[in-house]
């Protein structure tokens, strides 16, 4: 029987980096995925944000999460031959006047205002898109290419015998106090990092999460290639070479896992409003997003197997949380450093006692 230091359930955003991270800090083991199905890293814009929603507030731990996010991605890229995170501005239409007092009050404080744009530009855009009343510009953004990261990574993992391509048999693991095994396989920890199928572990399933279905299109813009992105009740991101990710969406009722006619139709209605040039749909896209009750992520032991992990619950952020909280994570495992309750799995729990 083969013994390894780890197996990861998972090769998503999480399970990728995860791997990454314990790899260079000397672990060996593998990674167990279904192929992708349902992943919502393939399919995700991977856009990395300083000040979110229609509140634009400060992304939570954005100082500590963006230079971890930022050398991490470099050190992806170097292993690949590619870039895998490009710089990006990100051009926010302001509707209202609400919006523009709320953009004021939130981008000129102190712990914010290195990301605003003074006086935005948009050049790049003018002669494709409607004029809005107002905009704001902030710096400071980034877009990784997931998609990308993810099939690289997963030839890696193939061509070193790093990988088993399969669905995870939870009944096939085999506990006792030493280690675990799996078909086969003998290992001291064991990590879930699979996504919104999470909520279908038998060791997780009482976790507080709530899988969001979002839906984008992929479409062409004929001689238009912006470096910027804009969010316009859709994100409009840039692919490269006239191509756009357009998406939005947060189901968290959705019946399943296939993009909707209803989604499709909003979409494309909300990009007819905004650009006033033609367009072609390449394709029509959606996932399942692995999101929680109150936004973190859940990160930890199990209650009981003390070598049994979840990383999980990193929602629309992944790209931005994931290799900073890998980071931790490994810490705790090597050198028992402790995780912050906010990422505690069974946080909850302690709230409703």
């Amino acid at each position: 029987m083969k013994t390894l230091d780890y197996l990861i359930v998972g090769q998503g955003i999480a399970g990728s980096i995860l791997d990454f991270t314990l790899r260079k800090n000397g672990f060996h083991g593998v990674v167990v995925d279904n192929g992708h199905k349902d992943s919502s890293s393939k399919v995700g814009a991977g856009v990395i944000n300083p000040l979110t929603g229609r509140k634009f507030v400060k992304s939570w731990q954005f100082d500590q999460i963006e230079p971890r996010a930022r050398s991490v991605y470099d050190q992806f890229s170097k292993l690949i031959g590619f870039d895998i995170a490009s710089p990006r501005n990100i051009i926010r239409i302001l509707h209202q006047l609400k919006d523009e007092n709320e953009w004021e009050l939130r981008t000129t404080e102190k712990s914010t205002e290195r990301f605003r744009v003074e006086v935005p530009d948009l050049e790049m855009y003018k002669e494709f898109i409607h004029k809005g009343e107002k905009y704001g510009e902030l710096t400071g953004g980034s877009q990784v290419h997931m998609p990308v990261l993810i099939k690289a990574y997963q030839q890696f993992l193939k061509k070193y015998k790093f990988l088993v391509s399969e669905e995870f048999d939870y009944a096939a693991l085999e506990t006792n106090q030493e280690c675990y095994e799996y078909k086969g396989l003998k290992v001291e920890y064991v990590i879930f990092a699979e996504g919104y199928k999470a909520s279908q572990n038998p060791y997780f399933e009482d976790l507080p999460f709530r899988p969001a279905k979002g839906e984008a299109l992929i479409v062409k813009i004929k001689d238009f290639s912006p470096s910027k992105i804009l969010k316009q009740n859709l994100n409009l991101v840039p692919l490269g070479e006239g191509v756009f990710w357009v998406g939005s969406g947060f189901d968290q009722h959705f019946k399943d896992t296939q993009p909707s006619e209803a989604e499709k139709t909003r979409m494309t209605k909300t990009l007819d409003e905004l650009l006033k040039v033609p367009y072609d749909i390449i394709d029509h896209i959606s996932a399942v997003r692995p999101c929680t009750q109150d936004r973190k992520p859940l990160i930890g032991r199990h209650e009981t197997h003390k070598n049994l992990f979840v990383f999980n619950g990193f929602g629309t952020k992944g790209a931005s949380l994931v290799p900073y909280w890998a980071e931790a994570l490994v810490r705790h495992i090597n050198f028992k450093e402790p995780l912050p309750n906010s990422v505690n799995p069974y946080r909850h729990q302690a709230k409703e006692n």
